[in-house]
């Protein structure tokens, strides 16, 4: 019984944490603006723990709400399933973004 609860709970966690590529599109299209107020919400975190300094994180935040009114206009006129995936790759871009700004920058020269 033990073991059992444990899978469960570690398979919950592993469903919450999955990359959104590899989630359905439908867990983040609801024309709510829920995945942009998620990627604000880990940017300004990361902005107060000082983990992104306030321009970059700026300018990510501006990529942000030019996205989220992309969105609103493909819901206002009913977006289709191209429409969905171009929306859902631009918020996975910027989150690419967000995970790169956080381990700072490294010139490579």
């Amino acid at each position: 019984m033990k073991k059992g609860v444990i899978l469960a709970a570690v398979l919950m966690g592993a469903a919450f944490t999955a990359p959104t590529y590899a989630q359905s599109w439908d867990s983040h299209w609801g024309c709510d603006g829920r995945r942009a107020h998620e990627l604000e919400a880990w940017l300004a975190h990361d902005v107060r723990q000082g983990r992104i300094n306030w321009r970059e994180g700026r300018d990510l935040h501006a990529k942000i709400d030019w996205v989220e009114r992309l969105e609103g206009r493909a819901c206002q006129y009913s977006a289709d399933d191209r429409d969905v995936g171009d929306i859902a790759h631009h918020y996975d871009r910027i989150a690419d973004q967000i995970r790169t700004a956080e381990r700072g920058y490294r010139d490579n020269w």
